[in-house]
């Protein structure tokens, strides 16, 4: 099998491996099986051809050619094998899965429209954080409420299945649409039992709606004056680390915000199925930009938690020179990246007003730790009493430096070195080594060039100060 044949064998693994999600979401137990072992199999042989990489990669290195293409060679390969095998893993377990007895109950047409409607909210497509998208104004600017509405039932409608459940419900509009207008959202509302939907006149999403009604036998739970906190993961990926959040945190509700259209698909399934027939129901994937979503669609004051966790930086070495930090620091243009100062000050905007809420970043690349510090203190210097820095030196992590936000030095950002544990929020289950996140895999797997394997640089803001 060639290069072009192995690219072509992961692709198809991949497509496959979304079938196989789709075929479970509906309960089609034998469409299932089949698109999980053509998964399994094409997996396996995109596999077999990158072991006949490895052995290019060494001719490579053994012809004296430029070492740093070696390296990147490797570094692909590495990431190729390691994707492939979440590929095998998943569709094993979606495999045993679609096995049990109770998987019709958890796909009822209905209660799947609702999940559909309640737990996916898909704002945005795509996927970029290069210049012109980090300073592009979104689509839905400006945007009031029901304009919102209508592009989220567009968007599970179209692009997530909503169309095919409804079917399954007998409920069918007479003629074949192209786009849905709001007349048809609310009939699609409507049948699934909401009407007036879930989005305030001003654009927010509504999640006391949103967590508060019920979802297959789950009934809607009552409205009590203290609400169940919200914590929110920017940059979700695959879902690994929130799922796991939101299944050992159940007093909680969640939001899972990312950019990338296929990674929202896969962490809304994971809830919905592969979360052992048990759906997770504190959870909502969002399709969105982090910035824009947080300004535009969240109510300021109502998080009590923000996680960035291994976002991706510009690249892989800015943050080495201190003199480019001073600039970011001093108010000239940022690198575009996620954590750029739109991103934090909308962070904070969201964040209640009290010392226990915190905007948690890890990273395991310290030039990008460095480059997010001086971020931070930049906006720290043009919005005083906006975020304040968290002292981790008191819960055992190593302080690597710090950033003054001022001229007495007695103010300043701190980047930390450790392990995330539950004093940052993280829970025990993600702390074991199944409960790791999909990077943490990939660095065992012996990925990841420019970024520390056990190493983690973490930074935590509170909204208010300790007194």
């Amino acid at each position: 099998m060639d290069s072009i044949s192995q690219s072509v064998a992961e692709s198809l693994s991949a497509s496959y491996l979304a079938l196989a999600r789709a075929y479970a979401l509906l309960a089609e137990r034998d469409k299932a099986e089949i698109a999980c072992n053509s998964a399994i199999d094409f997996a396996k042989r995109s596999k077999d051809a990158l072991g006949k990489g490895d052995s290019a990669a060494d001719d490579h290195r053994k012809k004296g050619k430029d070492s740093s293409d070696g390296r990147r060679t490797e570094s692909n390969i590495v990431y190729r094998r390691h994707r492939l095998s979440e590929i095998e893993t998943e569709a094993w377990t979606i495999k045993e899965i679609v096995s049990k007895p109770n998987l019709e109950e958890a796909s009822n047409p209905r209660h799947l429209a609702r999940r559909l409607l309640l737990r996916l909210h898909v704002l945005v497509g795509g996927g970029t954080t290069d210049s012109e998208s980090s300073g592009r104004t979104s689509p839905f600017d400006g945007a009031k409420g029901p304009s919102i509405q209508s592009r989220l039932v567009n968007a599970a409608y179209f692009s997530y299945g909503l169309d095919v459940v409804l079917k399954r419900m007998k409920f069918a509009f007479e003629t074949e649409k192209r786009s849905l207008r709001k007349r048809d959202c609310n009939r699609i509302l409507g049948v699934v039992g909401l009407q007036g939907g879930i989005v305030h006149d001003a654009g927010e999403l509504d999640f006391r709606r949103i967590f508060h009604a019920g979802i297959g036998k789950s009934r809607s739970r009552k409205r009590s004056k203290k609400e169940r906190p919200i914590e929110v993961e920017l940059g979700s990926g695959f879902g690994d680390w929130i799922v796991k959040k939101a299944m050992a945190s159940p007093e909680k509700n969640f939001l899972a915000v990312e950019l990338r259209a296929d990674r929202v698909g896969q962490t809304f399934a994971r809830t919905t199925i592969l979360s052992s027939c048990s759906p997770i129901e504190n959870l909502c994937s969002v399709g969105a930009e982090g910035s824009s979503f947080l300004s535009e669609n969240v109510t300021n004051e109502s998080l009590s938690a923000v996680y960035i966790n291994h976002p991706e930086p510009p690249t892989q070495t800015f943050g080495a020179e201190m003199g480019h930090l001073e600039t970011i620091m001093n108010g000239d243009d940022e690198p575009a990246h996620m954590v750029g100062s739109r991103t934090i000050i909308a962070a904070a905007l969201c964040l209640t007003k009290t010392s226990e809420s915190r905007l948690v970043i890890v990273t395991d690349n310290k030039w990008y730790g460095r480059l997010i510090c001086a971020t931070l203190v930049r906006v720290a210097r043009e919005n005083s009493q906006l975020l304040f820095p968290v002292d981790l030196s008191e819960f055992n992590y190593r302080t690597i430096e710090t950033f003054p936000i001022d001229s007495t030095g007695n103010n300043s950002i701190g980047l930390f070195e450790g392990q995330p544990d539950e004093n940052i929020g993280y829970s025990k289950e993600q702390l074991s080594r199944d409960g790791a996140s999909y990077f943490d895999r990939l660095w065992r797997s012996g990925g990841g060039s420019h970024a520390e394997r056990r190493s983690r640089f973490i930074i935590v803001m509170a909204r208010a100060p300790h007194l």
